[in-house]
């Protein structure tokens, strides 16, 4: 009797580690810390140069009075980038005019989808905040647009 219970307490942590959960509650979660960025295919750079060959201006143009001579401003954006790197679920963290708003989210519709981020070996959907900050003055026709990421 005393063998098989020796046997008992000796076997029994083994036991226990054998039998492995399986959590499968995360694959909805959106991370606000992981291992690895989602980023943009090519990295940081390439997004830059997609922001500055795609950002509708003409949208905010329109918005703007004859009287504007020269429009600037700055959106802080919080998106969600799924694990199929598709973006959604956007949230601007300051006021800011309409027009500016459907520019930043028409961008982000055009883009491809980006590379998601990676969690312990695994894909998955993660917050990414970004601004950006336009600025178009009507005498010069000079427009600009960049993009920070935070």
């Amino acid at each position: 009797m005393i063998k098989t219970l020796l046997a008992i307490f000796v076997l029994l942590p083994f036991i226990i580690n054998a039998q492995k959960i399986v959590d499968n509650s995360g694959e909805n979660k959106v991370f606000e810390k992981i291992e690895i960025e989602a980023d943009f295919p090519g990295g940081t750079a390439k997004w830059k140069e997609f922001v500055r060959n795609n950002f509708d201006f003409s949208r905010i143009e329109k918005g703007l009075s004859d009287s504007v001579a020269s429009f600037s401003d700055t959106a802080t954006i919080r998106f969600v980038i799924d694990r199929n790197g598709i973006i959604s679920n956007f949230t601007f963290q300051n006021v800011i005019s309409k027009v500016f708003k459907e520019s930043c989210i028409q961008l982000f519709k055009d883009s491809p989808h980006w590379r998601p981020a990676i969690q312990c070996g695994r894909y998955v959907s993660a917050y990414k905040t970004q601004t950006f900050i336009v600025q178009i003055d009507k005498s010069t026709g000079k427009k600009s647009v960049f993009v920070r990421e935070i």
